[in-house]
């Protein structure tokens, strides 16, 4: 596994995690699955289980994604590490 920790956000990839490339992110008592799209942007995936509780704050889900989207490299660089390009 990999992880990267922003501003008070965790991010990690798991080594033998699936494609497409994605991150998990923790904060405060959230967890967020964020898909790393090909056309550059960052985005809470569409899975059902991405957000953990259902009922997370939007504060705290637009935290997350604005950090991500602040550190869209170094995350994937992170994916490519473990995964190879993707």
């Amino acid at each position: 596994m990999g992880s990267l920790r922003f501003d008070g956000v965790r991010f990690w990839i798991f080594v033998d995690d699936h494609p497409p490339p994605h991150v998990h992110a923790r904060y405060a008592e959230i967890s967020v699955v964020l898909d790393l799209l090909p056309s550059g942007e960052i985005a809470i995936s569409s899975s059902a289980l991405a957000v953990r509780p259902p009922d997370a704050k939007s504060n705290d889900l637009n935290r997350v994604l604005r950090i991500a989207r602040m550190h869209e490299t170094a995350l994937r660089e992170l994916w490519s590490s473990l995964h190879g390009e993707g």
